[in-house]
């Protein structure tokens, strides 16, 4: 060990400059914290390059796979008969005074109690007064805005400009209306036996929005596109090898167009879906999403056109704009 003579100065950690006269003794001591203080600077070093370029790489994960969030401040009730018996009676379409009308809403939303007194005259006249009042007194709230489904198929990914192309067929080439089916449009209501039809609540609605709508393809991030592809995938690297064509894996790329509307006049009826009577109903179009899935849990695009024109009320002017269009085709 080498012996030190003569004073030394050091400056440990932005302390005070220490003088001292070393001995072996002191030497040792200072040596072995030096070494020790070393080696907590270089664990540190490494601890600290690793977090940040972990983190990095963590943070960068995770903003690939984000799921998309659409940002709708609306709530969109499902075309459920149930739903769409109330939309009736908010724009005025039924007849309070109307027993029937009365009647079948009960048929429709309150099963259990038009089963259970239904036959009994008396009992059921007391019931139509107060489900009278109760919707002359809930009438205002009942819902105008709704959601629903239309099927699109997607084509090829155009890497240029970042979109999935939609197959012809399922192009939407500047359509405003929609004939669109309640969700239990199949399905038997309270106690009937048979599909039949209900006076006064068509489980079908021909849905004419403000302006015509074009769709034929989907803003999407390579990212994303792929990830979508490669879902497809799973279904077709199932089939026979006879059975992997270009055309069958295209026939697997299915997509669903969520359409979010608030309807807001009665327009008339109109005799669709084998003779049956369909109410036509005037909407706004606000926005709508395009998901990955049937179930709806793979959100892949959206447009919400409320958050796109917040300097203007979107809904008064496009009203103005549908008006002014019907206004002058009349003429």
């Amino acid at each position: 060990m080498i012996l030190l003579q003569t004073p030394i100065y050091y400056i440990i950690n932005g302390m005070n400059i220490i003088n001292m006269k070393y001995t072996s003794h002191y030497y040792s001591a200072f040596s072995n914290h030096l070494k020790s203080v070393n080696r907590g600077r270089i664990i540190i070093f490494f601890l600290t390059c690793f977090l940040l370029l972990g983190g990095v790489g963590i943070r960068s994960s995770k903003a690939q796979e984000s799921p998309i969030i659409a940002d709708f401040e609306h709530f969109y009730e499902d075309f459920k008969l149930s739903n769409l018996s109330k939309l009736y009676w908010k724009l005025g379409i039924l007849d309070i005074n109307n027993e029937t009308h009365i009647n079948n809403f009960l048929f429709i939303n309150e099963c259990d109690i038009y089963r259970d007194y239904h036959n009994n005259e008396f009992e059921w006249r007391s019931i139509l007064r107060k489900a009278q009042l109760s919707i002359k007194n809930n009438v205002d709230s009942f819902p105008t805005r709704f959601k629903f489904v239309q099927p699109l198929r997607m084509s090829v990914y155009d890497f240029k400009n970042k979109v999935y192309g939609i197959q012809d067929k399922f192009k939407i080439d500047g359509i405003r209306r929609f004939e669109v089916r309640s969700q239990n449009y199949n399905e038997q209501v309270c106690t009937q036996r048979q599909l039949r039809s209900i006076m006064g609540y068509p489980k079908s609605v021909v849905v004419e929005i403000n302006q015509p709508f074009i769709l034929e393809n989907v803003p999407m991030s390579p990212v994303l596109a792929k990830s979508y592809a490669d879902s497809k995938l799973a279904a077709f690297n199932e089939l026979r090898e006879i059975f992997k064509t270009r055309e069958s894996m295209l026939s697997l790329r299915d997509a669903y167009l969520v359409m979010k509307v608030r309807f807001y006049s009665y327009r008339g009826d109109e005799r669709v879906d084998y003779g049956q009577t369909s109410y036509v109903l005037n909407a706004i179009l606000e926005g709508y999403e395009i998901y990955q899935d049937e179930n709806l849990t793979r959100l892949l695009y959206f447009r919400n056109y409320l958050r796109d024109n917040k300097d203007k009320s979107i809904g008064d002017r496009l009203r103005r704009e549908y008006e002014e269009l019907n206004s002058g085709a009349s003429l």
